[in-house]
């Protein structure tokens, strides 16, 4: 794809890492950055996870999961970035109450990150 193409490209239909992929915590660079400092998201977007889920009793759970991925415009430029984090699980009768800590990997100065999903069960 021509340079002039991709920039002609609204933001929403870029790949970006980090906003709703990868528990929002592995990216420090969720996207190529462009000519004015600003993430324009990438062509490509690489990310992979890993989560342990385990039921204590009938209304609560725990979980541990790892993460990794970026969005990048070339392969050479990839630089995957990593987080890990903890959770506990609410089972209710209308779905799940989730809360997670997560944490970035193999950086000096890491962000920590708060995630809560309510999903309703079906």
């Amino acid at each position: 794809m021509q340079e002039d193409k991709f920039e002609s490209l609204p933001p929403s239909v870029r790949f970006f890492a980090g906003e709703t992929t990868v528990y929002e915590v592995t990216t420090t660079n969720p996207g190529p950055e462009g000519c004015r400092g600003r993430r324009g998201g990438g062509k490509h977007l690489l990310v992979g996870s890993i989560e342990l889920e385990k039921a204590i009793g009938k209304v609560f759970g725990v979980a541990a999961f790892y993460d990794v991925g970026n969005a990048f415009d070339k392969v050479s430029d990839m630089d995957l970035q990593q987080g890990a984090g903890v959770g506990i699980r609410l089972y209710a009768p209308f779905g799940y109450l989730r809360l997670d800590l997560a944490r970035q990997l193999n950086v000096r100065d890491p962000d920590y990150r708060i995630h809560f999903a309510v999903g309703i069960g079906l």
